[in-house]
């Protein structure tokens, strides 16, 4: 029931979750998982190492806040930095 656009490359073992829509133009690496519609052209990867679930479910939890994690300690180099 996906809406998949025009020139798109769907690698092998991917997953694409019903009633999304997937742009022209996209590319998804194998074993990706789409949960979400894909409005731009572009490559889109996804995908992790076989784990325990409960590892699996930590790393997972961890994944979805990295990229504020990220900022956060940014910032507080960048403060550092100014402070020395």
């Amino acid at each position: 029931s996906a809406k998949i656009g025009k020139h798109c490359a769907i690698g092998g073992a991917s997953r694409i979750i019903g009633h999304l829509e997937i742009a022209d133009g996209v590319e998804l690496m194998a074993n990706s998982m789409v949960t979400n519609s894909i409005v731009e052209a572009g490559s889109y990867s996804s995908g992790l190492n076989v784990q325990r679930r409960n590892v699996w479910n930590k790393n997972v939890a961890r994944l979805r806040s990295l990229d504020e994690l990220a900022r956060r300690v940014a910032q507080l180099e960048k403060k550092r930095d100014n402070n020395e």
